[in-house]
């Protein structure tokens, strides 16, 4: 499944972009997935960035496998996979190897941009890994705290958090 940003999903972009221009970005760079890159392209338009950098390593947990469920049911296999990091629970990826992709995607941005502030679109699930490996957060309680969009800002020398908001309405 495909998903793309709905009306309101468009509307809360830009207010994103009102939250990210104090912070003085200079580039954006998102995953391959529809609904990442469409929030990416706002961004960029919005706060006149060049086009955004598309990175396949910052894409969410690759679950594309499996069938749509039911809330209750999807959050349990979230808690577990966050819980199992070696396991592989469900999807395609277990959580280390999320984790190790996601992070590796970052490094890579960081050193390319080293003295610029970097916006980067990606999903819950391997945000919340990066996040609780670098502070003292519990992986499956952070990913529960964020809504759509959320703004999750780090340091880019150790990713300690530095703000969050978690959801811009």
């Amino acid at each position: 499944m495909h998903w793309r940003l709905s009306e309101e999903g468009r509307s809360r972009c830009l207010r994103l972009a009102d939250e990210i221009q104090p912070f003085a970005p200079l580039v954006v760079a998102c995953s391959n997935e529809v609904k990442a890159f469409e929030t990416a392209e706002i961004l960029t338009r919005t706060l006149d960035l060049a086009p955004p950098i598309q990175s396949v390593g910052l894409r969410e947990h690759q679950r594309d496998n499996e069938p749509f469920s039911e809330k209750s049911i999807f959050e349990a296999k979230v808690k577990k996979f966050f819980s199992e990091p070696t396991q592989l629970v469900f999807g395609h990826e277990t959580a280390d190897e999320a984790y190790q992709r996601f992070e590796k995607a970052t490094h890579s941005l960081v050193a390319q941009y080293v003295h610029s502030t970097i916006v980067m679109v990606t999903h819950g699930t391997v945000i919340s890994l990066l996040v609780s490996r670098h502070n003292r957060v519990e992986p499956f309680r952070f990913w529960q705290e964020l809504g759509l969009p959320s703004l999750v800002v780090l340091s880019l020398t150790d990713y300690k958090i530095r703000s969050v908001i978690t959801k811009v309405v």
